[in-house]
């Protein structure tokens, strides 16, 4: 009896280790299931980010250096997640991914990341005599006016400017990082974003302190003008007055400045480099806002009986040899910032003749205000229609334009005032884009016009529905593609020009602001039509929507295409952009795949040269772990999925997925798993009808491609086996799976928290030739678009995904995309064009909504598409069976 026990004992022991050891194996190979789950989530994060930046390179977007910096660092982030999973799936074999990942990191700092210059290193503030012609101290601006005077002799006004290295030494004191912190972490992809953000760098740059080595600079200035003397204190902005990127408007002018209030006037004009029209301004032209030096300059206040705006050249290319006198008596404010319609004086250039002259309607004007700023005066009777200028005034400042323009070499746009004693000052100058002849559509009027008046600040035609502005909140408001009417054009308004399709203004002229910008984005818009709102209004309905042809001034209800036939097309303002150059070369660090071949020797971490290259690295090899290496797979971890058909469909439980324990076999009824059971039933509710008949061509692509691509005949192993593998949580499921030439990965999460359930699909491959493949992959993406799903098509792999969602739209999504990878199987054989796509798109759609209508998972049964929830971010298409 005592051998007996002594070997039950034993038996017992043993049973006891084997038990110890198998549970110890299980919690390894959870843990590790757990880690290819995180780089799977990390794979998708970071193929996520090469795309979208990839959609960004066709430069059909407006974008700027926060999204370059914050795409970069998801993809960082996410191939750095990718790292660390992978290393401890089987640690110290793969640590030499981590200095492969940190190389391609500073290597994209230095490319996204400016060298700023700190301190301060040359002078700080200087008169305006001694910056002629040095825009590398002062910015354009002030550059150009001081060598006005010091070149022509013309009259500028006195006064002094903080140059380039007082604004870098003012950033200094912390501010810059703050700034760019701010950017990277506040939402600014809209409108209301973008305020929110302004508001918060204002808050800081108007509470930073003064560096006091430029308090005392600045002092021994102010020592040496007059104590009445007032400012006008200006932006000279590096990046500002440059031909075809004017920043007209964009940045501010404190005027009427009381010395001792200099410094906030100089605060309140760096904190408009970060206004919304300015930051939006750089967003839609592509300029880095890591290039804004604002310089600024402080100028005797002139006192101007009269002021205004003279262009040396029609910028609209009409007329030739014509110079434009915009004047109003008062400030030249009221005719840049759209609040007056004003006299024009036309002059021929040579010989100077005037050969027309408009008086306008001038209601209201622009003084000094006695303490400070600046106040409106309203004009009455005999003085609204009083002329600015008289006719030697006018010959006198053409030919100041006209010497001007000589010197520069290029039509000029200036700002001028005739001051108390009746001398003409210049202002400013700078290069005026002039539209040539072939630019400007001159048709004709045809059919009934609403309207035909006013004045063409930009040319074009465009149509839309008609959006009223009087204030911000309007322009938060205003959807894409719309008209923009307003009582006043004036400069703020410029925030929206990426989202409209014309202007319409009931003051305002071609000299103002925002006509200047309209003119860069290729905006039409007609100024100076007054009560403009008070007539579309009282059209109602017949004018929610307008044709805008501003070339012959006219205004029509409702759209007329027979307009739109020669029209010119916008601009690609982001095309060869200072921004689109930085995110070229930085996507030269991320998105080319360089180790292609997972079986060459040369196929290791120190030869991962980009984060793609890494990506691939870290799947391929997290596949082969998790998979093809059967060390810390319990026995029977890995079970057989059994049907009333073979298949080679394999699970792995990674806890509460599957019932039952203890066989080495699973059936349907025994997973627990939701999104697998709604997965499964897309795949299986309509039979496959096998692969389509391939037209001659098709089939000898297949061959051809079988042919040249050894890893893609019958039989050859994939990367994982001869498997395709479920990994199933009670809320979770991953397939990685191969149906003959077609390589997907699906996965999803159904949990009880929105923000934490997504479905995702990731599909490529195909065994026809490329253009085919990629006809395939198109007509998949935009069938998973009208369906709810975010879907892109790169090359011959589409990328799906929908996320923060409930969990009745994830089994929803995970049926679809059941379905799509079944029957989407060899597609690319019968993908002879696009009309063959538009076909298959049509049956799938069909299918797919007849699926729907029949289909239960045990969380219940859909709704129809047209009774569903919201599935997430959509792509801006209707979930419907019809073909866009």
């Amino acid at each position: 009896m005592a051998i007996i026990d002594a070997v039950r004992k034993m038996i017992t022991r043993r049973r006891e280790a084997i038990a110890e050891k198998d549970r110890r194996q299980m919690n390894l190979f959870l843990d590790k299931c757990e880690r290819f789950r995180q780089l799977l989530a990390a794979n998708h994060a970071a193929l996520d980010a090469m795309s979208d930046m990839g959609d960004a390179l066709a430069g059909l977007r407006p974008m700027d250096m926060n999204y370059v910096r914050s795409e970069c660092v998801s993809a960082v982030a996410a191939v750095g997640r990718m790292v660390e999973a992978l290393c401890a799936m089987s640690p110290d074999k793969y640590d030499g991914l981590r200095p492969s990942l940190r190389s391609i990191a500073l290597s994209m700092d230095s490319i996204i990341h400016t060298q700023k210059k700190d301190g301060s290193a040359g002078p700080l503030v200087l008169a305006l005599e001694d910056v002629a012609g040095r825009p590398d101290l002062c910015g354009s601006k002030t550059a150009s006016l001081a060598e006005i005077q010091a070149r022509l002799g013309l009259k500028i006004p006195s006064g002094f400017v903080f140059t380039a290295d007082a604004y870098r030494l003012f950033l200094g004191t912390g501010l810059r990082e703050e700034i760019e912190r701010l950017c990277m972490v506040m939402p600014s992809d809209t409108l209301k974003g973008l305020y929110t953000l302004s508001f918060r760098i204002s808050d800081l740059i108007f509470s930073a302190p003064i560096p006091q080595e430029l308090e005392q600079l600045a002092a021994s200035f102010l020592e040496r003008t007059p104590p009445d003397v007032r400012f006008a204190v200006r932006s000279s902005a590096m990046d500002e007055d440059m031909l075809g990127v004017s920043f007209a408007g964009q940045y501010s002018s404190v005027l009427n400045v009381h010395p001792e209030e200099l410094f906030d006037a100089f605060r309140e004009v760096v904190a408009s480099a970060y206004s919304v029209t300015a930051m939006t301004y750089r967003r839609n032209r592509g300029l880095r806002d890591d290039d804004t030096v604002m310089c600024v300059a402080c100028m005797e206040m002139i006192e101007s009986q009269a002021g205004g705006v003279m262009y040396t050249a029609d910028p609209l290319g009409r007329e030739i040899n014509v110079i434009q006198i915009h004047a109003v008596p008062g400030l030249p404010v009221s005719i840049v910032d759209g609040a007056c319609d004003p006299d024009v004086w036309c002059v021929n250039s040579n010989p100077l003749k005037i050969s027309s002259v408009t008086i306008g309607h001038k209601e209201w004007i622009r003084r000094s205000d006695a303490n400070q700023g600046t106040c409106r005066v309203r004009l009455e009777g005999r003085d609204c229609l009083e002329p600015s200028l008289n006719s030697g005034q006018a010959l006198e400042l053409a030919n100041m334009g006209r010497c001007i323009e000589q010197h520069f070499g290029c039509p000029q746009d200036v700002e001028w005032a005739l001051d108390a004693e009746g001398q003409l000052c210049i202002l400013q100058s700078r290069p005026l884009e002039i539209l040539t002849k072939n630019d400007i559509s001159l048709r004709g009027v045809g059919g009934e016009v609403l309207l035909q008046c006013g004045t063409t600040a930009s040319s074009g035609i465009a149509a839309g529905p008609v959006h009223i502005v009087n204030c911000d909140a309007d322009l938060l408001s205003m959807p894409r593609g719309a008209v923009m009417v307003t009582d006043q054009a004036h400069p703020a308004w410029a925030s929206a020009l990426d989202r409209v399709e014309a202007i319409v203004a009931g003051h305002g002229s071609i000299a103002g602001h925002l006509a200047n910008v309209a003119r860069e984005f290729g905006v039409p818009a007609i100024f100076g039509i007054e009560n403009i709102i008070e007539v579309l209004s009282e059209q109602g309905e017949a004018a929610a929507e307008i044709t805008v042809d501003a070339d012959s001034c006219s205004i029509y209800c409702g759209v007329r295409q027979e307009l739109f036939l020669n029209r010119k097309p916008k601009p690609i303002l982001m095309e060869n952009s200072p921004v689109m150059q930085c995110l070229r070369e930085v996507t030269e660090q991320i998105i080319p795949l360089k180790l292609t071949n997972a079986k060459s020797p040369d196929f290791v971490p120190e030869n991962c040269s980009t984060l793609h290259d890494i990506t691939r690295f870290c799947h391929e090899k997290g596949v082969d772990e998790m998979f093809n290496n059967p060390v810390d797979i319990p026995a029977g971890s890995a079970r057989r999925l059994c049907t009333d058909v073979p298949t080679q469909y394999w699970m792995l439980d990674l806890g509460g997925g599957i019932a039952g324990q203890t066989t080495k076999a699973v059936s349907i009824d025994d997973i627990r798993s939701e999104p697998m059971l709604a997965l499964w039933q897309g795949m299986h509710a309509m039979p496959w009808q096998g692969p389509p008949p391939p037209d001659a061509q098709g089939f000898l692509s297949v061959v051809m491609e079988a042919t040249a691509n050894p890893a893609l005949e019958a039989g050859a192993s994939n990367a994982m086996g001869q498997r395709n593998y479920f990994m199933v949580g009670s809320d979770y499921c991953n397939l990685q799976s191969r149906f003959g030439f077609h390589f997907s990965t699906v996965e999803g999460h159904a949990g009880p928290f929105t923000d934490e359930n997504y479905v995702y699909l990731q599909l490529m491959g195909g065994g026809a030739d490329s253009k085919r493949r990629k006809l395939r992959a198109s007509m998949i993406s935009n069938v998973l678009a009208r369906k709810g799903f975010t879907a892109t098509a790169k090359d011959d792999a589409v990328f799906a995904r929908m996320e923060n969602i409930p969990a009745a739209s994830v089994l929803r999504g995970m049926m679809i995309l059941g379905h799509v990878i079944v029957h989407t199987r060899q597609l690319d054989m019968a993908m002879s064009d696009p009309n063959a796509a538009k076909q298959h798109e049509h049956k799938l759609l069909e299918d797919i909504s007849s699926l729907l209508e029949t289909a239960c998972t045990p969380m219940g049964c859909f709704p129809t598409p047209a009774d569903s929830e919201p599935l997430g971010v959509r792509s801006g298409r209707e979930d419907s069976d019809g073909v866009q």
